[in-house]
């Protein structure tokens, strides 16, 4: 197949549509209960469309961890995590504040992203190539 050429089978199986899906399910749902849905524009809400609670988020996040074989870590940890990868795999920074949702790129760059060994291994082995390169230009030079 192509990987040019492909396109989503419906509208309704994109991954911008899923969340929609969700929420008009969830509405549903509440509406048959006799619930009453609280309409928001947040991407992860309760069963009534209200914001989730600090402590049930932290309580989500620690059953997850748990059984994806995590130890240790918080949230701070991910986060950190997911800037140092992004820098990893060369996102510009304004895209990688966008995904972090900083409002200044100096935080983005300074506190969450590290740099990687490998990173590091390979701009010093570019500086290296390129400055051989040069010496050996100007050393074949005739005088």
């Amino acid at each position: 197949m192509n990987p040019t050429a492909w396109t989503w089978p419906s509208a309704t199986t994109r991954p911008e549509n899923g969340k929609a899906a969700q929420k008009a399910a969830d509405r549903e749902r509440a509406r048959t209960l006799g619930w009453k849905w609280v309409e928001s524009d947040l991407v992860f809400t309760t069963k009534y469309g209200t914001p989730i609670q600090g402590t049930n988020f932290l309580t989500t996040f620690k059953i997850i961890r748990t059984r994806t074989g995590l130890t240790h870590g918080d949230l701070r940890t991910l986060r950190r995590g997911v800037g140092t990868l992004l820098v990893h795999l060369k996102v510009h920074p304004r895209v990688a504040k966008a995904i972090l949702r900083h409002s200044r790129i100096t935080m983005t760059m300074d506190v969450y992203a590290e740099a990687v060994d490998s990173d590091v291994r390979e701009a010093v082995n570019q500086m290296d190539a390129h400055l051989r390169r040069m010496m050996s230009r100007t050393l074949s030079k005739p005088t």
